[in-house]
């Protein structure tokens, strides 16, 4: 019983993600408010590298495998400067299966609200330091680019940033830190100070 449960939730995420990824562009691209699609081109992930290289931030979200939906995302909602030049730069992604275990609800207003898109999107993204973590637990406080405050906490066994864990950390990039989280940071009260 519980194996059919779990096989019809990974399927419901599994027809979420897809959903997404093939929706996204009409909806977001479609939307009034918004202005023209952002058709401004992204060298820094689509051209070559030497083997072995580290790559950018970008690069390095395209190369990865799973992160496709936050990348589509970033572009969708005018953030890729923020993650290009020299950094540093660190960057908490969520995977596609943290965009595919949001309400419907929720994934319907980033879809269609560009600037909520954004205001989310910003919150995963810290400028001009490198955030990492040492063996000893600690608990640290970093401010996003929209300005709120993201609490961090480090314990031996695991890294927890708000209510997400990370599952990748520390992935090395050229002009900063990629860190792989298992949900979305939305925004949540008193995360940011007046």
């Amino acid at each position: 019983m519980e194996w059919g449960n779990e096989m019809k939730r990974r399927t419901w995420q599994l027809i979420v993600t897809i959903a997404v990824m093939l929706v996204l562009p009409f909806s977001i691209g479609s939307a009034q408010e918004f202005e023209d699609p952002i058709d401004e081109p992204v060298e820094e992930y689509e051209q070559e590298y030497d083997e072995g290289a580290v790559l950018p931030v970008l690069a390095t979200l395209a190369e990865y495998g799973s992160l496709d939906t936050f990348l589509e995302l970033i572009k969708e909602a005018g953030l890729l400067e923020e993650l290009k030049g020299d950094g540093p730069v660190t960057v908490f992604v969520p995977d596609d299966s943290a965009f595919a275990q949001l309400p419907p609800v929720q994934l319907e207003k980033l879809m269609s609200e560009r600037q909520y898109l954004k205001e989310v999107l910003s919150r995963h993204i810290i400028a001009g330091c490198r955030v990492e973590f040492g063996d000893e637990p600690e608990t640290l406080t970093v401010r996003a680019i929209n300005g709120d405050l993201i609490n961090i906490e480090v314990t031996e066994e695991s890294v927890k940033v708000e209510r997400a864990w990370i599952i990748d950390e520390q992935v090395e990039c050229s002009n900063g830190l990629v860190h792989v989280i298992n949900a979305v940071l939305l925004p949540v009260k008193g995360s940011r100070k007046g």
